[in-house]
């Protein structure tokens, strides 16, 4: 799995396969895998839709708080928001 940027083979094969790591998490909480992923300084960025149930963001929050990714996450403003569907 390529991110776009250059780095060493042990460096690459560590994010690769933290990034399946997460990926076993999405999945575990029923959500997509770009749900969350892996930028190249190692932090994690987490970006549910707007759309996603509470319980499963709840569940990945709760995986990754007890995960070895737990000092690298960290929340940005809520700027996505969008209209609900209309019923």
């Amino acid at each position: 799995m390529s991110f776009g940027f250059v780095g060493n083979a042990t460096g690459d094969a560590l994010r690769a396969d933290d990034q399946q790591m997460l990926n076993a998490m999405t999945t575990a909480c029923k959500l997509p895998k770009k749900t969350v992923y892996l930028l190249r300084d190692g932090h994690v960025v987490l970006q549910p839709s707007p759309y996603a149930k509470f319980e499963a963001v709840d569940c990945l929050l709760r995986k990754l708080k007890d995960s070895k990714f737990s000092d690298k996450l960290g929340f940005i403003g809520s700027e996505a928001y969008t209209e609900e569907p209309k019923k």
